[in-house]
């Protein structure tokens, strides 16, 4: 259990899930709207305002998961210049990052971070939107092993997503 919370606080903005047969719970603020999993827990993490994971997965050591970080910024920010500088700023969390794809608002990357002298590898997703001065940078983590196990469900959360 320590191992999983240790990876979880190096995850601060970062995360996914696995869209329950159960159905799916709304999850709604002042900034946005999304839908996860219904048997997804909530985890409180420093400078996240929503972090779900999937306990099941949590089993093997780590937990898929989603997060969402809502930010301000000025008005008439480009969503694009917005995008490179959260990048930027990914790639000096990492002690190394390899883009697998990536757009003008989001990007599938790998990375490799280390957490209590272990090191650890992860697939991540996020994307950028923005809406007037609100943004929203959301985030899927999972290891390479079962990202795309996930991978439908990552893609149900994001296409839940709604920034007001």
């Amino acid at each position: 259990m320590k191992k999983l919370f240790a990876v979880l606080s190096v995850l601060v903005a970062f995360s996914v899930m696995a869209f329950a047969k159960e159905g799916t719970k709304k999850i709604t603020d002042k900034v946005v709207t999304f839908e996860v999993p219904q048997d997804w827990e909530q985890f409180e993490v420093d400078g996240v305002q929503w972090f779900f994971y999937d306990p099941a997965g949590a089993e093997d050591g780590f937990a898929d998961n989603f997060s969402v970080s809502e930010q301000k910024i000025p008005k008439g920010t480009k969503t694009k210049d917005f995008f490179t500088l959260v990048l930027k700023q990914l790639k000096k969390t990492f002690t190394k990052m390899e883009i697998i794809e990536q757009g003008e608002d989001y990007a599938l990357y790998q990375a490799t971070s280390e957490s209590d002298g272990e090191e650890f590898v992860m697939i991540q997703r996020i994307k950028v939107i923005i809406k007037g001065t609100n943004s929203v940078s959301i985030y899927a983590t999972s290891t390479p092993e079962v990202y795309a196990d996930y991978e439908e469900t990552f893609d149900e959360i994001f296409n839940s997503v709604k920034v007001k």
